[in-house]
């Protein structure tokens, strides 16, 4: 819900589409097609599943997937 209400955001692209919200845990740039962007992070020591989303306005319907910690 959050990534879609950016659409109506004009800052949304100066925060590169991010919602401000504790439950984004780390994120990447806008990354044009071809290009790559790579980051680090410490994931959560407490174990199940995080999901995985791109929050381009539209764009988590088909582009998410899910961090595992066992």
């Amino acid at each position: 819900m959050l990534a879609n209400q950016l659409i109506s955001d004009p800052l949304a692209i100066v925060r590169h589409y991010v919602p401000d919200s504790a439950d984004v845990i780390v994120h990447t740039d806008v990354v044009m097609p071809s290009d790559k962007f790579t980051i680090y992070f410490k994931a959560p020591d407490k174990k199940g599943n995080y999901p995985i989303i791109c929050t381009f306005p539209g764009h988590w319907m088909v582009m998410n997937g899910s961090l595992v910690i066992e």
